[in-house]
């Protein structure tokens, strides 16, 4: 997750405008792209996960997102 973090800055995108969320079970960067779109990169351990109702409900991976985790649609950020 980090290497795709870094091929995206190479190509000229801005690393964690939003905080990285380290939470043991996920973990989660952001790029910022040059149009502005901010790209949400994360990694999840569905196992380590802690329990909640929602989680008896999983079925699988979520739409847009592989099993370990991939790019979600982009956002737009607001501009100052």
């Amino acid at each position: 997750m980090d290497a795709t973090l870094k091929k995206a800055v190479a190509a000229a995108g801005r690393a964690d405008p939003n905080p990285v969320q380290d939470l043991g079970f996920m973990y989660n960067r952001t790029v910022e792209d040059p149009d502005g779109y901010v790209w949400e990169i994360m990694w999840m351990d569905a196992s380590a996960a802690p329990p909640t109702p929602e989680a008896r409900d999983w079925r699988g991976p979520f739409r847009g997102q592989g099993a370990s985790g991939s790019l979600r649609p982009p956002s737009r950020r607001k501009k100052a």
